[in-house]
């Protein structure tokens, strides 16, 4: 059971069930049918049922940058092995490695995947944390909340946490034939898992994050790490969700000086590696407030066209749906009279970013690709 869309030479993740999966590289595509690159490790003959899921751009961007940046989604089909050794190429483990993957008694590593797809504990958790941020219109105490939210799942404030973690992993893996374990089934986390779903609700919620790995405490590591810098208001900030949940730490605080991103893998020559806020390429503006159009989905009336809430001289305002959960309004711009059309969509645009008030409506974005100019925002109660 594949998902639509053209697979042919992308990478995939063979689904087989709770747990279990690898990835492979699709051939070519016949019909319904997907022709795989040999992989011996596939036992997929077995399987009941198979679904291939398309991995996530930005597995290869963290696996080998080590950062996530403001402006790219962790997206569907994501999976994280860690920080594994692979030589100087830095190349991401083959599917035959990933499967070889096992837990020991001590020290449990997991091949964390995120696909709300395949996992409904995730699904609802992240609709829940909008719905609950949704009420907050201060970006700072959405981002406190948020981190609040993260902690609280996944074991909350504790001297051993780390114990408890590791307790609940080996417990869960184990028994498994595959390392690969769904963010979504965790309870308890440390930073590596709290800053990758901190990371999934930022996504979910429109607000620029970037997920990092690195050392905390100095370049070599006193610690191995992974944290979350968001961009607000102009400014980007380290965000703690380990001990302090959904506290900011601004640019000049003396504690961001202690968060080393790692350099890339195979020398790719990346210029930001190193210590604090400095080791992260700056956000575009843009990235604040963009909104890809595949995100918004359109909701359609019982005649099974779009819901249309109102129009006036600039566009029509339509009901949609937000990545799937959040229900917002979205304002299409009309291609007529696009030059003055456009001037009007940049200035309600930058108005809409900068003015926060609980009495004043949620932005939560716009697009300004070129034919596809939309403003998304909360969708009120009374349809206004």
């Amino acid at each position: 059971r594949a998902l639509p869309g053209d697979l042919a030479g992308k990478e995939v993740l063979i689904y087989t069930g709770p747990g279990k999966g690898a990835r492979a590289r699709v051939s070519r595509c016949q019909g319904s049918d997907l022709v795989l690159e040999a992989s011996a490790a596939l036992q997929l003959a077995a399987a009941d049922n198979v679904l291939v899921l398309p991995v996530a751009a930005s597995t290869e961007a963290y696996f080998r940058q080590h950062v996530v940046v403001f402006d790219q989604p962790v997206g569907e089909g994501f999976l994280d092995p860690g920080r594994l050794s692979t030589g100087a190429a830095g190349v991401l483990p083959s599917p035959e490695a990933l499967s070889r993957m096992r837990a020991v008694a001590s020290g449990v590593r997991e091949v964390l995947l995120v696909d709300a797809r395949v996992d409904k504990s995730l699904r609802a958790f992240v609709a829940d944390a909008i719905a609950r941020a949704s009420r907050i219109t201060d970006t700072r105490e959405r981002i406190k909340l948020l981190g609040e939210l993260v902690s609280e799942r996944l074991g909350g404030v504790s001297s051993s946490i780390v114990e408890e973690c590791e307790d609940a992993l080996a417990a869960f893996i184990m028994p498994k034939d595959s390392p690969i374990v769904k963010l979504g089934d965790l309870h308890f986390g440390v930073c590596r898992h709290r800053a990758l779903l901190f990371k999934v609700l930022c996504d979910a919620l429109g607000l620029s994050c970037a997920l990092v790995r690195g050392n905390f405490g100095g370049a070599q590591g006193a610690g191995a790490h992974a944290w979350n810098v968001v961009h607000v208001y102009g400014s980007t900030y380290v965000v703690d969700v380990m001990h302090r949940p959904g506290e900011i730490y601004a640019p000049d605080d003396v504690r961001c000086a202690s968060y080393h991103r790692l350099a890339e893998r195979g020398g790719g020559g990346d210029a930001h590696h190193g210590a604090g806020l400095k080791s992260l390429p700056p956000p575009a503006p843009r990235a604040e407030w963009y909104v890809r159009p595949v995100d918004v989905q359109m909701e359609r009336g019982r005649d099974g066209g779009d819901v249309v809430l109102g129009s006036g001289g600039f566009g029509t305002v339509y009901a949609a749906r937000h990545k799937g959960a959040r229900r917002v309004a979205v304002k299409r711009l009309n291609a007529a009279g696009a030059a003055a059309a456009t001037k009007e969509f940049a200035r309600e645009v930058d108005m809409l970013h900068r003015l926060k008030h609980e009495h004043i409506i949620i932005f939560v974005g716009a697009c300004d690709d070129p034919g596809n100019l939309m403003i998304v925002t909360e969708l009120m109660e009374g349809k206004s």
